[in-house]
């Protein structure tokens, strides 16, 4: 692929298909690798059967693509990549899209974000040399500042970002959410996640 290839979800039939944890998992191995169905189940221990199923609506909304087939053993392997290797949602289509389906995407997002960080120290307490870093910073900025701020540590992340391949290189993840904190005269409890109704039979 390209060099810092991006992709932009502009719909919303793309966000909904990320708001299921198993999907986004699918689609996160897939950003900077192509794997076959059976390597992405033993991957993320889950049967091969319901990794396709999830393969297969990522493909259906053009998040993921078939990129290869081998003959092997008699038989053919089908390799499936992302269709770039970063993948973004565009800023209008969170704010003009329903709640409830914002909502499922960011505790998605957060759900990830807590498992590679569980892991990230379960890794650090075994390896004391390996860089561990989680920090919550209060910023007092002007709003011209703001967005400034964002803009210039946007193009400090894309001048470490090395071409894919290239030799000597560790993959690192950087998670940030980046918002203005209400003001005393706003609400500052979070939005409940929407409640799911359970149907009972009579």
């Amino acid at each position: 692929m390209s060099e810092h290839a991006v992709y932009m979800i502009e719909n919303l039939e793309q966000l909904r298909a990320l708001s299921e944890g198993l999907r986004m998992r699918v689609l996160e191995a897939l950003l900077c690798e192509s794997y076959t169905i059976t390597q992405l189940g033993s991957m993320l221990g889950e049967a091969p059967a319901k990794i396709l199923y999830h393969v297969r609506e990522l493909e259906r909304v053009g998040l993921v693509k078939l990129v290869e087939k081998r003959e092997k053993g008699g038989s053919l392997e089908k390799y499936y990549r992302a269709v770039a290797e970063v993948i973004q949602i565009s800023r209008t289509l969170l704010r003009s899209v329903p709640l409830d389906d914002s909502l499922a995407l960011m505790q998605e997002w957060l759900n990830a974000i807590m498992r590679e960080s569980m892991a990230a120290l379960e890794r650090s307490r075994q390896a004391p040399e390996e860089t561990l870093r989680l920090s919550s910073d209060v910023l007092r900025l002007a709003p011209n500042e703001a967005a400034a701020f964002s803009e210039r540590l946007q193009a400090l992340l894309a001048e470490y970002t090395h071409p894919e391949g290239e030799e000597g290189l560790q993959e690192w993840r950087f998670h940030s959410f980046f918002y203005r904190a209400p003001s005393a005269t706003e609400s500052s409890a979070p939005l409940a996640a929407p409640e799911t109704k359970e149907h009972k039979g009579g």
